[in-house]
C-alpha cells in the first residue's frame, strides 16, 4: 500500500510541473496585439508587433491622434509611454483640419496636404533619435484598426513599410 500510495505522489508531482512548464512558454509565445507589419529604417528592417493609440484630441478645429508602434512591448503607466525589448520604436502623430477624427489619406510631414498633416519621431535602441520632416504616411482605417504605410526619406535614409491592424488604446 504504501509502494501504490508513493507511486502516486510521485506521478502526480511530475505532472504538476510539466504543466507549469508548458503554460508559461504558451504564453510567452503569442504576440501581444493583432498587429503586423515590417518597417525599414537605416539600413534594418522591424517586424512590429506592438502598436498603441491615443484617444482622438480635437483643439482649434485640429483633430489629433498618436500612434505609438515597436518590434518589442509596451508599457503604459499614467500617461508615460515606454518600450522593452525594442530595437524601434516609432511615435507618429496624424492631424487632420476641420475634423473630429483621423480621417483615411494622405498626410505629408513637409507640408499641410488636403489640412492633413504627420509629425514622425524615431527611436532606435543604439539611442539614435530622429524628427522626419519630409514624407508621407498613408492612414486607413478607423476605430482602433487602422493601416499606416510608410515613405519617409530624411538625411540621406528613408523610413519605409506598412502596419495593419488593432491598436491598444491608451
Amino acid at each position: 500500500m504504501k509502494k501504490l500510495l508513493l507511486s502516486f505522489f510521485l506521478l502526480s508531482g511530475s505532472l504538476f510541473f510539466v504543466s507549469c512548464g508548458d503554460d508559461e512558454e504558451e504564453e510567452q509565445l503569442q504576440p501581444p496585439l493583432g498587429l503586423s507589419g515590417t518597417v525599414s529604417y537605416d539600413g534594418g528592417s522591424f517586424s512590429v508587433v506592438d502598436g498603441r493609440l491615443s484617444d482622438v484630441q480635437v483643439s482649434n478645429n485640429i483633430a489629433s491622434r498618436t500612434f505609438y508602434l515597436t518590434d518589442g512591448t509596451f508599457t503604459v503607466s499614467g500617461s508615460n509611454v515606454s518600450a522593452s525589448g525594442s530595437q524601434i520604436v516609432i511615435v507618429l502623430t496624424a492631424a487632420a483640419t476641420g475634423a473630429t477624427s483621423i480621417e483615411a489619406g494622405v498626410y505629408d510631414s513637409n507640408s499641410d496636404i488636403n489640412g492633413r498633416q504627420v509629425d514622425i519621431e524615431v527611436t532606435t535602441s543604439s539611442g539614435k533619435q530622429e524628427a522626419f520632416t519630409e514624407g508621407t504616411v498613408d492612414i486607413s482605417g478607423s476605430g482602433n484598426t487602422y493601416t499606416l504605410i510608410f515613405d519617409v526619406p530624411f538625411r540621406g535614409t528613408r523610413l519605409t513599410g506598412s502596419v495593419s491592424g488593432t491598436y491598444e488604446s491608451l
